[in-house]
């Protein structure tokens, strides 16, 4: 069982490093399970991150900023149309939906 895991491990910090050729920054230390990261140019992802399964992180029209020590647990959705910043030790439990939308305000 501990091996599995260890596998687990080790195949999320494989994949963080094949995104850290596009993203514009991924820290030391992070594990990219099943996520999907989309505009790789506009997500930042600090040191010590886990990104666990299924989730689905999308830069539509700002940008995702995440910092150190940040659990991000299965299922999650991150839709950024304006900025989203993700505080250092913060926790997304499963299934949280995250949306951001910059629109003009009228009266």
């Amino acid at each position: 069982m501990r091996f599995i895991a260890k596998l687990f491990f080790t195949v999320g910090l494989m994949r963080a490093s094949f995104y850290r050729l596009f993203c514009k920054r991924i820290g030391k230390g992070t594990c990219i399970m099943n996520g999907i990261l989309l505009n790789w140019e506009k997500i930042s992802i600090g040191d010590r991150v886990y990104i666990s399964h299924s989730c689905k992180i999308h830069s539509i029209g700002g940008s995702i900023d995440i910092n150190h020590d940040v659990f991000i647990a299965s299922n999650c959705n991150i839709l950024a149309g304006g900025d989203v910043y993700i505080g250092r030790y913060s926790m997304l439990g499963p299934h949280c939906l995250l949306f951001s939308f910059n629109q003009p305000y009228y009266r």
